[in-house]
């Protein structure tokens, strides 16, 4: 994810008075803050337009994004929610446009903790996140109707888990990166069932 930079900037033009509470600072590298200030520098709610195109609106503190607050970048994509000395850190909800939208916590810029990440194309995820990547519990359900529930580790199945196909067959066993690995059952729609030792995938026996 493109970082943004978010931090008050040290250099400026000039300051004027927008209205009896909201001041206005034009920078000298073109970005441009309407809002409240504390000894010349963003505090309390303001706006901050990026010359690059990117858009800010919610809280400050000290000159630094702190509180609630909505950024909206340049192509688009927008988060609401909470930040932390710049970072997107709490509760919040991030939408990449014309791709996925994410809801739930964040640490540090990052999806942690518990949240739900729905994709355009129908694909959702319920679960736990780490570091921006499903990690703990979590369910996987699949435009196609396939569903996975079960754990995860930097965005792959790993642990217990139990996989239902779409056709009727269904997996439910130890997994390891994304493949049946140890001992697990899997049931065929059509009533066969392989119940033992898998590898990699594969049945290896029982």
């Amino acid at each position: 994810m493109k970082k943004i930079a978010l931090i008050f900037p040290v250099l400026l033009l000039f300051i004027i008075s927008v209205n009896a509470q909201d001041e206005k600072i034009t920078y000298n590298n073109g970005d441009l803050y309407i809002g409240q200030l504390k000894d010349g520098k963003p505090e309390g709610k303001g706006t901050m337009t990026y010359h690059e195109g990117g858009k800010y609106s919610g809280q400050w503190k000290g000159g630094i994004i702190n509180g609630k607050g909505t950024y909206i970048e340049a192509n688009g994509n927008r988060y609401d929610g909470l930040w932390a000395d710049t970072k997107k850190h709490g509760k919040g909800t991030m939408k990449w446009n014309g791709v996925r939208t994410y809801v739930g916590l964040w640490k540090y810029d990052n999806m942690e903790g518990k949240g739900t990440m729905t994709w355009d194309s129908g694909d959702v995820y319920k679960g736990m996140w780490r570091l921006g990547k499903k990690e703990g519990k979590g369910t996987m359900t699949w435009a196609n109707g396939d569903t996975y529930k079960g754990e995860w580790k930097e965005d792959e199945h790993e642990g217990q888990g139990t996989y239902k196909w779409k056709n009727g067959d269904v997996y439910k066993g130890e997994w390891h990166k994304g493949k049946h690995n140890g001992f697990g059952t899997l049931k065929y729609a059509n009533g066969q069932v392989e119940s033992g030792l898998w590898e990699n995938g594969r049945f290896k026996s029982k």
